[in-house]
């Protein structure tokens, strides 16, 4: 059967159809989002009361660098086959085997690329190898995007799962082994390498489809011109907090800016857990003549916003406490610029959902500009103000390339779709999460541990916001509570 068959979902409606299977996806892609971002998580909490601040910032100022620099190795590679593997179901296992090879050549000149300039100016500090080998090894997680774009998302899910669940221990042991920079780079090695390669050579749809087709690999390079592109610059709006901090003023603010970063992308993890599934519905949609902007955008947008102010607000006022509790006293600078993070990531998550529409439609020239103004704005902003401002001033330049991006996004879907936002819901959802700031606020200056405070005051935001919409008689959030109660109860 091909992947996402049609034709298995007849009697139900197609938007909801197309819903349910987005939500199917996301509830496996938000697992692996979660293990994913939870897991580098930890390892950042842990590095950050083993290294010295320097070391800490020297790390991240590296893996910034594999952030964007992979973008340009994968040229758009993963999200190309969301958009051919649909529109040509019956050679899914060539078109994979081709992405594989077009990704590895990439990754190839681009790795040796990076060593040689490394030896010729230590523009990546001497790590020009291990950044390298880090652009070869993950071209075999390519495999991850290959069952996503096959609708088959619990063994895409399971697959990044599984890279990262090898990685942590890996890292950790070769970090107490000595290797204390290098150690969590060689990890991820290995951890790619060692999951990856027989990922493909195992796989029932890949076996024996081994094959490399000049002309998907065409169309592949093609489509990665204008999309590489847009997700260079996303990736490159992402990781210029950390590059700039390193470069400008040090290391030790990089490692600081480097917590605020981990726990200030809480918001946009919502709008990446739900864009990859959404891509390859979306273009079966698309291609079927659905209504993709109102079936689809509008009920996802209404559910992000409904947890992505609830997050940020919370997040806001225990941000003291969040810091206290995961990581040492030393790192209390964080504070003002996780705040700020989680405006932008906010913003972020509404920008990387809508994109995913523009990637697999036709706006991905558009998508290319609106993501060139966001890392334009936040470069420019943060070498503005990095030197008075310091991490902080970074942080609000962010917050504004990313307000930039949503005005610009939105004015695009008005012009080529007359989205009718619901600005109604929006905003009942962000009074409800100001007065659930509030409580949390008050509540929390009862209690003086931070441990005690961010979970009493994580306790009584989730309590507080929950009785605001159930009172409120709110549509979605009821209509959550019912899946979950027709999920528990058979």
């Amino acid at each position: 059967m091909a992947p996402c068959d049609a034709n298995a979902f007849s009697p139900v409606p197609k938007s909801a159809t197309s819903l349910r299977q987005i939500f199917r996806g996301t509830a496996w892609y938000g697992l692996a989002i979660a293990v994913n971002r939870f897991i580098p998580g930890i390892l950042t909490v842990i590095l950050a009361w083993w290294l010295e601040q320097r070391e800490l910032g020297v790390l991240s100022f590296i893996l910034a660098y594999y952030a964007v620099l992979s973008l340009v190795a994968d040229w758009s590679i993963a999200y190309a086959v969301q958009k051919l593997i649909p529109e040509n179901a019956e050679r899914a296992g060539e078109i994979a085997w081709t992405a594989l090879f077009v990704r590895l050549g990439i990754s190839t000149a681009l790795g040796a690329g990076c060593w040689g300039l490394d030896a010729l100016s230590g523009i990546f500090h001497g790590y020009g190898a291990y950044l390298a080998l880090l652009l070869l090894a993950s071209a075999f997680g390519t495999i991850v995007y290959i069952h996503n774009a096959r609708c088959s998302f619990a063994t895409g899910s399971l697959f990044s799962i599984a890279f990262y669940l090898a990685w942590l221990p890996m890292a950790l042991i070769l970090v107490k082994l000595g290797m204390r920079i290098t150690g969590p780079l060689i990890a991820m090695c290995v951890s790619f390498a060692a999951i990856g390669i027989p990922g493909f050579l195992l796989s029932p749809a890949l076996r024996g489809h081994v094959a490399f087709i000049r002309p998907i690999a065409l169309e592949i390079l093609r489509f990665g011109a204008w999309a590489t592109l847009a997700t260079l610059l996303s990736g490159l709006a992402d990781q210029i907090g950390i590059l700039v901090v390193a470069y400008r003023i040090g290391d030790a603010p990089a490692a600081i800016f480097k917590v605020a970063t981990t726990f200030g992308v809480l918001p946009a993890l919502l709008g990446m857990i739900v864009v990859l599934p959404l891509m390859p519905v979306a273009k079966r949609g698309m291609l079927n003549g659905d209504d993709v902007s109102g079936g689809l955008i509008l009920p996802i947008l209404r559910y992000l916003l409904m947890f992505g102010l609830a997050i940020a607000a919370a997040g806001a006022v225990l941000a003291p406490a969040v810091i206290r509790t995961f990581v040492q006293e030393s790192y209390m600078g964080a504070v003002w610029p996780l705040r700020l993070l989680l405006g932008a990531s906010l913003l972020r998550m509404l920008v990387t959902v809508l994109s995913g529409i523009l990637f697999v439609g036709q706006g991905l020239k558009a998508l290319a500009r609106i993501h060139g103004t966001v890392a334009v704005i936040g470069l420019a902003g943060s070498l503005l103000v990095v030197r008075g401002w310091g991490i902080t001033g970074v942080a609000v330049a962010l917050l504004a390339a990313w307000i930039a991006g949503i005005v610009l996004l939105y004015h695009w879907f008005q012009r080529q779709a007359s989205l009718p936002l619901e600005w109604g819901k929006y905003l009942r959802y962000a009074g409800s999460a100001a007065i659930m700031g509030a409580a949390v606020f008050l509540a929390a200056r009862f209690i003086n541990p931070p441990i005690e405070q961010f979970v009493f005051g994580g306790f009584v935001a989730a309590i507080v916001y929950a009785l605001l919409l159930w009172t409120q008689r709110d549509v979605a959030f009821r209509g959550l509570i019912n899946a979950v109660r027709a999920w528990v109860t058979p």
